[in-house]
C-alpha cells in the first residue's frame, strides 16, 4: 500500500465529517461530544479546521491510484507528508482557539477547553480507527496492557475507546509488566475474567470466533488439583470444526467435531483462589447413524463425547508450568428403536372387532460415563388405544 493510499484511509473519518454534517456530529460523538449542528455551525467549523479540499484531494487520488496502480497523481510523496504535517498542526492549533471565534456554535463547543480535548484526541482517535479497520490485531494486543480503553460517554450509551498513552508507552517499555499491572496477575485478585475478555478479542483479531461458557466437567477434571472455584468462564477458542454426513448401504450417518483451546483462570495446586491462566486442548464431536431396518421401524444411534488434557500450561506470574499426563474424557451414547406405523398394529382383538392397538413406540438405552450410568426408556405416551365395538356402533 502507498503512503498516499496509507494517509487517505487515516484520515477518511476527518474527510467525511468535513465534508457530511451528520458525519461530523458522529466524529464528534465519538470524541466525547454530543451536539446537534445546523449549516450555520458546519461554516464555523470549517473555517476552524479548513481541510476539506486538501483531504477531498488526497482520497481522490488513493481511490485512482487504487483503480489503475499505474496512476502517478499529482501528489507525490513529498506532497502528501507535508499535508499530513499541515493537517496535524491545524488539529494541534485547535487547543489555542479564542473563545470569541466559538460563541455561534451549539452546547459545550462554545467552550474553550472542550476543544482542547478535541485537539489531544483527535488523532489518537484517527490512529486507533485505521488500526481497527486495517491492523486489528495490533488494537486487541494493546488492549491486553489497557493501552486502550473504554469510557463512558457523556450522554450514555455504548462507551467509546481511547488510547491511554502512558499504558501504551509501559506496555512498549516492558509488555510483561504492564500486563500484570493491568489485570493484578500475582496480586490478590487476578481479574482473570477481564483477562480471558482481552484474550477473546485478540483471538478474534487472528479470525478465530471465541465464545465464552461455564468450565466444562472434562476441563475441570483434567485440571485436577488447579480446578478453582472462582474461575466462572471458561474462553473457547474454536480451533477446527467440521462435519460429515453420508450413506453407506442402509445407513444415514452424520457427524460433527471441533479442536478447541480453551483458557480458564486457575489455582496453584491444593490452594482454591485463582492465581494463573490454563490454556488446554479440548477435542468433542458427536455422531449419529440411523437406519430403517423393518418397515416402519427405525434403528438409531447417537454419541457424544469429549476429552481434555493430556498436555497443557498453566500460565503463573513467576512463569509457565506445564501440565503433563493429566487428562480427562467423558462419553454419552444411546440406542433408540422407534416406530409410527401407517396402520397401528393390533395387540389384542381385530381391527374389525374391539382391540387394543399400538400407533406408535420408543424404546432406548443410554450411557453416561461421568457418572456411570445404564439406563433403559420406554415411552409408549399417547401411543395406545383401546377400541371398544358395541353392535353395529363402534366406540373408539
Amino acid at each position: 500500500m502507498r503512503t498516499v493510499e496509507v494517509f487517505a484511509q487515516f484520515f477518511s473519518p476527518l474527510t467525511e465529517a468535513l465534508t457530511d454534517l451528520r458525519q461530523l456530529e458522529v466524529l464528534l460523538s465519538d470524541l466525547g461530544v454530543d451536539v446537534e449542528l445546523t449549516e450555520a455551525h458546519a461554516e464555523v467549523v470549517e473555517g476552524l479546521l479548513p481541510l476539506a479540499f486538501q483531504l477531498r484531494q488526497l482520497t481522490q487520488q488513493a481511490e485512482a491510484m487504487i483503480a489503475d496502480p499505474e496512476v502517478q497523481g499529482e501528489m507525490d510523496e513529498g506532497d502528501v507528508i507535508d499535508l499530513v504535517a499541515s493537517v496535524l498542526d491545524t488539529v494541534a492549533a485547535l487547543a489555542t482557539t479564542p473563545t470569541s471565534s466559538l460563541q455561534s456554535l451549539p452546547g459545550v463547543l462554545t467552550d474553550s477547553q472542550t476543544w482542547v480535548r478535541i485537539a489531544r484526541e483527535l488523532p489518537g482517535y484517527l490512529l486507533l480507527t485505521w488500526l481497527d479497520n486495517c491492523l486489528p490485531l495490533v488494537p486487541a494486543v494493546m488492549g491486553l496492557g489497557a493501552a486502550v480503553v473504554e469510557t463512558p460517554r457523556p450522554g450514555g450509551g455504548a462507551p467509546r475507546r481511547v488510547i491511554a498513552w502512558d499504558n501504551l508507552i509501559a506496555l512498549l517499555r516492558d509488555p510483561p509488566a504492564q500486563i500484570a499491572d493491568t489485570w493484578n496477575w500475582g496480586g490478590d485478585a487476578f481479574d482473570a475474567d477481564g483477562f480471558l475478555k482481552a484474550v477473546g478479542l485478540v483471538v478474534s483479531a487472528f479470525g478465530g470466533a471465541p465464545r465464552f461458557v461455564g468450565p466444562p466437567a472434562v476441563l475441570t477434571d483434567a485440571l485436577g488439583d488447579r480446578a478453582s472455584p472462582g474461575a466462572a468462564r471458561v474462553l473457547d477458542a474454536r480451533l477446527v470444526t467440521g462435519g460429515m454426513a453420508g450413506q453407506v448401504g442402509s445407513v444415514n450417518l452424520s457427524g460433527v467435531g471441533a479442536l478447541s483451546l480453551m483458557f480458564t483462570g486457575v489455582a496453584r495446586p491444593g490452594a482454591d483462589g485463582v492465581a494463573g491462566l490454563a490454556v488446554m486442548p479440548v477435542v468433542a464431536g458427536a455422531f449419529t447413524a440411523r437406519s430403517e431396518i423393518f418397515d416402519d421401524v427405525d434403528l438409531s444411534l447417537s454419541a457424544t463425547g469429549a476429552a481434555a488434557g493430556g498436555v497443557g500450561a498453566a500460565l503463573y506470574p513467576a512463569g509457565p508450568e506445564m501440565i503433563l499426563g493429566q487428562g480427562a474424557a467423558e462419553v454419552s451414547a444411546s440406542l433408540r428403536l422407534s416406530s409410527t406405523p401407517d396402520t397401528p398394529w393390533v395387540l389384542i382383538g381385530s381391527e374389525t372387532a374391539s382391540h387394543l392397538r399400538l400407533e406408535r413406540f420408543a424404546a432406548a438405552v443410554s450411557f453416561v460415563s461421568d457418572p456411570p450410568e445404564v439406563s433403559v426408556d420406554l415411552d409408549l405416551a399417547d401411543a395406545l388405544t383401546l377400541r371398544i365395538a358395541a353392535g353395529r356402533t363402534p366406540m373408539a
